[in-house]
């Protein structure tokens, strides 16, 4: 496999790149805009592409997701071996429906993930919008999308793979634009979309209508007034209807164990969301102590930090959006709450964005202020996207996030995938899985004989009587997982080595 640098990256975007800043200057801002958006996605889509083909995607959670969106353009029943949950079972994301075409044409994950780098590229399309008619200059709105695109947590997005959750990004900012237009039936339209990528985005469709209902003063629509606070209502009955529908009814018809997936995320807060409601309130010594953790003021720091720290709070109301997600990211107790690059990430970047925006509109008619707050929000952004970014600029891009090159080992990993048959059950270690997702029965070793985060509340057993393959990279295996696989392999253990590399196993049951 051939070796990959930067300057291949350049040179696959090299015709984005012949577009110098005075033809785009002629051209005007939207032009400016749709060069961001593609320059963004050809280096981005690139490199996750890239990451793919060099076996650096993981099984949480873009092997979850191929794998069950492939069970689905199959037309098979939607367990997702790899999580232990039926797809709808857990979470409901319809939108995951418009990609099955996807893989009727053959594609997979690195196919998704193109698209899925594109749609998140696309809400710089809507913050340029809604900065251009909130601040009346449509050069100086051009600081919105580039600060967007040029975000840490938006880059770990893209990073991360495919996730309903980011796909929301775009429509919720698309929904907030088109209420301030009056533009009321796209704007229905804006949220169903993104009810559609994951019931919790009910919630910031919740608060936005909420906003919008409330605060009608500030969107200066006296003349749909009727027609504003009707559509505001109805966004906020819609999402809380889909959002108790979804929660209580299709994810335990799927999922007998759905509130324990949950629930889980706050074990020092309690065990069901009213216990939870009540600590926060009855013992704020609780939640002062999550805040309290190292990782909390990091966070903070990497998500305000590129966009000038306070601007965000000069439009309290966009930034109303970020705070039921925020509120979980901060006091959650799991490992990739607090992180920005995760899909956790969506909302809040959602909130930030529409901040800075209703916030520098506030300085529209004082030139010199919005000048200088448009300075500061681009600084921020660029020394931000090299201190903490995934771009080829930054800090840490060659530190191992990004699959620079193939592994040495990744002819072994080639071989292994041909050795195995397409619709075999298999068992693979975390790194190797999305290569093997698209059959009935796969795991990430060492389920199904050790429970490893398997299942709705993590500690349910798969039937290891449906695998007949392992494949595992020794070096990616715990001392715990390296036991078991020598007991499978080892006398009586039912499996036989067939193929054995300077990293990679290959077994296969015996019989």
């Amino acid at each position: 496999m051939p070796v990959v640098t930067v300057a291949s990256v350049s040179h696959r975007v090299r015709g984005v790149a012949r577009v110098a800043p005075a033809d785009l200057a002629r051209l005007g801002p939207p032009a400016v805009v749709a060069a961001l958006v593609a320059l963004y996605s050809g280096v981005f889509g690139h490199l996750t592409w890239r990451q793919h083909a060099n076996w650096r995607t993981f099984g949480f959670d873009a092997g979850i997701y191929d794998q069950g969106m492939w069970l689905l353009s199959q037309g098979r029943d939607p367990f997702m071996t790899i999580r232990g949950m039926d797809f709808w079972g857990h979470h409901v994301t319809l939108i995951s429906a418009l990609f099955v075409p996807v893989y009727w044409l053959g594609g997979g994950i690195q196919a998704v993930g193109l698209i899925h780098t594109v749609w998140v590229a696309a809400a710089a399309v809507p913050l340029w919008l809604l900065a251009r008619d909130r601040w009346e200059r449509p050069f100086l709105a051009l600081a919105v999308p580039v600060a967007y695109l040029l975000h840490p947590a938006v880059q770990g997005l893209t990073w991360w793979m495919y996730h309903p959750d980011s796909l929301a990004i775009t429509p919720l900012v698309f929904a907030w634009w088109l209420a301030r237009t009056a533009r009321w039936r796209w704007f229905a339209v804006a949220c169903a979309v993104a009810l559609s990528c994951k019931e919790d985005m009910a919630l910031a469709v919740l608060v936005m209508g909420l906003v919008i209902v409330a605060r009608g003063r500030l969107f200066p629509l006296s003349r749909v007034g009727r027609a504003q606070r009707r559509a505001g209502l109805s966004a906020a009955a819609a999402a809380a209807a889909w959002f108790l529908f979804t929660m209580k009814v299709v994810i335990p018809w799927r999922n007998d164990h759905a509130p324990a997936f949950y629930e889980s995320y706050f074990p020092l807060l309690g065990a069901s969301l009213g216990e939870i409601l009540r600590n926060l309130v009855l013992h704020p010594s609780r939640p002062l102590k999550l805040l309290s953790r190292p990782r909390v003021p990091d966070y903070a720091l990497k998500m305000l930090g590129p966009v000038g720290f306070v601007l965000p709070f000069l439009g309290p109301l966009g930034f109303l959006l970020a705070g039921p997600q925020l509120g979980v990211n901060l006091l959650v107790e799991v490992q990739n709450g607090a992180t920005i690059t995760s899909q956790y990430t969506s909302l809040p970047i959602v909130g930030i964005f529409l901040g800075v925006t209703e916030g520098i509109a506030l300085l529209r008619r004082r030139p010199a202020l919005l000048q200088a707050a448009v300075i500061w929000l681009v600084g921020c952004a660029l020394v931000g996207s090299h201190l903490w970014g995934l771009a080829p600029y930054s800090r840490d891009f060659r530190s191992g996030v990004w699959a620079d090159r193939a592994p040495a080992h990744v002819a072994e990993l080639d071989r292994a995938l041909a050795t195995v048959p397409p619709l075999a059950g298999v068992s693979t270690s975390w790194n190797v899985v999305t290569h093997f997702t698209h059959r009935p029965i796969v795991y990430e070793f060492p389920n199904p004989w050790v429970s490893a985060n398997y299942g709705p509340t993590g500690f349910e057993v798969g039937d290891p009587t449906t695998v007949d393959w392992i494949v595992v990279q020794r070096s990616a295996l715990g001392a715990r997982d390296n036991a078991v696989l020598d007991r499978l392999i080892g006398p009586g253990g039912g499996f036989q080595v067939v193929q054995q590399g300077s990293e990679v196993t290959v077994a296969r049951r015996n019989g």
